[in-house]
């Protein structure tokens, strides 16, 4: 069989399970729902804040950069750890009304009234031990109530009046009126109640337990905050608690440290201001005592100056040479010294005219020779003038080597007086640098500690903050747990995959026929045939059509003699031998072959009353002798059929079995009719069958679809190998209508009923082809 018809198979069982799934569900749902409804719900509330991010938010500009106490790049989840820590919860505690937690007791459940409570309970004094335990009310009237508590002391219990204190050793307590529920009618004040006083641990690890909060993205500066608590009122105030003091907090711990900062850092400057004056009047002393400003700036000049007077030095040098070799050459060579060619130029410009002037001179002489002697006052004129000029260049000579010297010895005291200022000058550099190095580093560090001065001025003063509640947490209308909806879902989703568990576990335990091929897997002996399972209002099949297939297979297959008796037989009681034996009897006799249908489950005989044949002599008293073949043969309304009924019972039937003439007397029937169909009782429970069955020609032994359980599936070969008993076939019943005659399809493709078109329709027909 192919793996699509196993699948069909399995199908089907599933389908036939429908009811008690469909059972099992409806139960589960009810069960469930009816939990849910002593369930304490919880509601849930949310509130979002967005965190700002200085490198690219609203912070980032220039303006706000020292404003900002978020002014650092904060961590995202390090901020959610921050939110749910003990510092936050605690400080959002402060600003919440849970110091005390009240309660309503109901018969079922216990519910968290908080602000519906029609009492509130003020302590001054209370033991350590008496935190988080629970205190008994029941509120008798509008005055009195009863309190009991239980510790580790035992049972304490106590009759108060509204606004009188109850002192103890252990505790001092009063209860009051709240004002906004105490004036409701009776049956509502007047009940038993519970509260807890809780400790500050108590609270912060329920709502730890209870908080959740984290970002939206790892890369999105959003958190969310979300709380659930029975107290919708409650989730709510809660969660906007935490999300202030979160902001708060930060501002508080940044302010903080901005004031000790700058406490820190004023007096960071009084001792840096004490270092800088002291570095100055040093730098101020060392530059009095060696007379200068600016040490490199006048270094740099000195050297200047004195570069420049060597060099005036050296010209002055190559002046005095000058004018030595001249006076030299003037005196060498007397007063006719400009007769001669000086071998090297000499003197200035003004020289060069001098010398030109006294040899016009000269010339004018020779001029004045060659007319005039040398006594001529004309000779004599010119020659005084060449005489002047002579005496005016040798006192010229004379007076620049005066100056020349002069100017030498006023350069040689400026450049002695400014080599000076370069005695010990690596010691007075190094002593400078160090001054001045020490004079920089404390001014630096003077003006970096008066501009943290004023950022921290600034921050401590500017208390704001770029981090926002983006959405505040609202009182929530629906509860968020149970989840009926999810709950019920999965429930019901979870009873079905049980029920389908249960279904195949108690096949599988208590394992019954399925279908053809089961039986194949445990018996050697061949199934004839399938009897679909019929129902008086399924209109997809016909009974007698039904019958007429299953009596034309047994034909065909030559199961059916032309003369001879079949049994129809089961292992136990109810797979449907009387009916099946009546209709198959009653399909053969519509063939016009005589049949004759016998009762002989002489321990509960069924057939006398389907043919109102009470009261009436049947096969017991035939056999027994107190009745001949005749008087026992009843007919019924189709002349090819007669029925004989089990009989009056008087004798045991184990007495008419194993009567020595029950061959003699079946041999008469079967001569007397075409065909003798005998119905018996189960032959797992007596014996009785196994003898028809070695009397008959044929044996028909039932097995009934999810009715015959597997262990009996091996009974008829059992039979038929210890009583050697032949031509037994196996005839399945109360296959579904789906199954081919064969057994080994199924579908509806292998009939020839129309599909219908109509929803409802179609509905009724699976209902009616597969259960």
């Amino acid at each position: 069989m192919n793996d699509q018809q196993q699948i069909k198979r399995l199908l089907v069982k599933t389908v036939k399970s429908i009811p008690f799934l469909l059972l099992f569900l409806i139960v589960t749902l009810i069960v469930v729902k009816k939990a849910l409804s002593y369930k304490n719900p919880k509601y849930q509330s949310v509130a979002t804040i967005k965190l700002d991010k200085n490198t690219y938010g609203f912070s980032a500009a220039n303006l706000f950069k020292n404003f900002d106490v978020f002014s650092s790049n904060e961590d995202i989840k390090a901020e959610v750890e921050l939110i749910q820590s003990q510092v936050i919860i605690t400080t959002a505690l402060r600003n919440m009304d849970n110091g005390v937690s009240y309660f309503r007791v109901g018969e079922l459940r216990t519910s968290d009234i908080y602000h519906e409570t029609p009492f509130l309970v003020e302590y001054d004094s209370l033991n350590p031990q008496l935190y988080d335990i629970k205190f008994d009310v029941v509120i008798k009237s509008r005055h009195e109530y009863q309190l009991a508590y239980t510790d580790k002391l035992g049972t304490h219990g106590f009759n108060g009046e509204f606004g009188k204190w109850i002192k103890t050793d252990s505790l001092k307590l009063r209860l009051m009126p709240n004002p906004l529920n105490f004036n409701k009618p009776d049956k509502v004040v007047f009940d038993h109640y519970k509260f807890v006083i809780n400790s500050t641990k108590s609270l912060v690890d329920l709502i730890q337990s209870n908080l959740k909060v984290k970002e939206v993205d790892e890369y999105v500066p959003v958190i969310l905050i979300i709380y659930r608590d029975e107290s919708p009122e409650r989730a709510a105030n809660m969660v906007n608690a935490i999300a202030n003091a979160y902001i708060d907090d930060y501002i508080n711990r940044k302010s903080y440290i901005a004031e000790k900062s700058m406490q820190f850092i004023r007096n960071r400057i009084s001792n840096a201001y004490q270092k800088l004056h002291e570095s100055e009047t040093k730098l101020e002393a060392f530059k009095k005592k060696y007379n200068v400003v600016n040490t490199s700036q006048e270094t740099e000049t000195g050297l200047r100056e004195i570069s420049k007077i060597r060099v005036q030095l050296d010209n002055l040098a190559i002046q005095k040479a000058t004018l030595d070799t001249l006076n030299k050459y003037v005196n060498e060579k007397g007063d006719n010294f400009w007769n001669y060619a000086p071998k090297n130029s000499f003197g200035d410009l003004l020289y060069t005219e001098l010398i030109k002037k006294l040899k016009a001179y000269q010339a004018e002489k020779e001029d004045l020779l060659l007319t005039y002697t040398p006594e001529d006052e004309q000779v004599k004129a010119v020659d005084r003038k060449m005489a002047d000029l002579i005496r005016y260049i040798k006192q010229s000579i004379k007076s620049t080597a005066n100056d020349i010297n002069i100017q030498k010895k006023h350069l040689d005291s400026v450049y002695n007086a400014s080599t000076k200022m370069f005695v010990n000058l690596p010691e007075r550099e190094k002593e400078f640098v160090f001054l001045n190095r020490e004079f920089q580093i404390n001014q630096d560090i003077y003006i970096f500690l008066k501009k943290k001065e004023i950022e921290a001025a600034t921050q401590t003063a500017a208390r704001m903050s770029f981090h926002r509640i983006i959405s505040q947490g609202k009182v929530p209308e629906e509860p968020v747990f149970p989840n009926q909806t999810l709950i019920l879902f999965v429930s019901g989703l979870l009873s079905i995959i049980v029920g389908a568990i249960l279904i195949y576990l108690r096949d599988y335990l208590y394992s019954k026929v399925k279908d053809r091929s089961s039986i194949e897997q445990h018996s050697t002996i061949p199934v004839v045939a399938l009897v679909p399972k019929v129902k008086n209002n399924n209109s997809l099949v016909n009974l007698q059509d039904v019958f007429n297939n299953l009596s034309n297979t047994l034909l065909i297959k030559k199961v059916i003699p032309n003369k001879g008796i079949i049994t129809v037989t089961s292992s136990v009681k109810k797979e449907g031998k009387t009916f099946v034996a009546n209709e198959l009897a009653k399909s053969f006799a519509r063939k016009n072959i005589k049949t004759c249908l016998i009762d002989f489950n002489l321990h509960n005989p069924v057939l006398g009353d389907a043919y109102h044949l009470e009261g009436a002599k049947g096969i017991e008293d035939f056999i027994m002798e107190r009745s001949t073949l005749d008087e026992v043969i009843s007919e019924t309304d189709n002349p090819y059929l007669s029925v004989v009924p089990a009989g009056i019972k008087q004798e045991l039937p184990s007495e008419v079995i194993g009567s020595a003439v029950l061959e003699q007397k079946l041999e008469a029937l079967k001569k007397k009719f075409d065909l003798v169909i005998i119905d018996t009782p189960a032959s797992a429970i007596t014996v009785d069958a196994v003898r028809l069955m070695k009397i008959s020609t044929a044996t028909l032994y039932l097995m009934r679809v999810n009715f015959t359980r597997t262990l009996y599936m091996m009974n008829a070969d059992f039979l038929k190998d210890e009583y050697d008993i032949e031509n037994i076939f196996i005839l399945l019943n109360a296959t579904t209508v789906a199954t081919n005659y064969t057994g080994l399809y199924i579908g509806s493709r292998y009939n020839y009923r129309k599909t219908p078109k109509n929803i409802i329709k179609v509905v009724k027909n699976y209902k009616d082809s597969y259960l």
